[in-house]
């Protein structure tokens, strides 16, 4: 899935008849890195959206609108569970973390530290 990043800076390279090679080339970073990059599978590195936005040549607007399209990447965390309960309870917390106060991730997050032991 192609972060907001990502759309940019394709939009911004096909405007301008440009390539993800191009890209990679003059970052210094590998074309794999820079899709992976896109795509939210690899961070953003320091300053990379402010050479990306200095080799396209973006005006200040467009390079302010790249630059706060990273912090819309956030923090993505793969898992694989290891059966349909631990799916479940990944969905459900997934869903619904953003909603929870300091306080109710907290006693979550040290009844999972627990390993449970308080519910057996």
């Amino acid at each position: 899935m192609i972060t907001a990043f990502g759309r940019l800076c394709r939009k911004h390279r096909i405007d301008r008849g440009l390539y993800l090679a191009d890209q990679a080339e003059s970052t210094s970073i590998s074309v794999s890195y820079v899709s992976a990059i896109e795509t939210g599978n690899r961070p953003i590195p320091e300053d990379y959206a402010f050479k990306v936005a200095k080799w396209l040549g973006l005006n200040t607007e467009q390079t302010d609108e790249l630059t706060a399209s990273v912090a819309q990447v956030g923090n993505v965390v793969k898992f694989r569970p290891r059966n349909a309960e631990a799916a479940s309870l990944a969905f459900t917390i997934a869903k619904n973390l953003n909603e929870l106060s300091t306080k109710e991730i907290m006693l979550i997050k040290a009844a999972l530290e627990r390993g449970g032991q308080d519910y057996e």
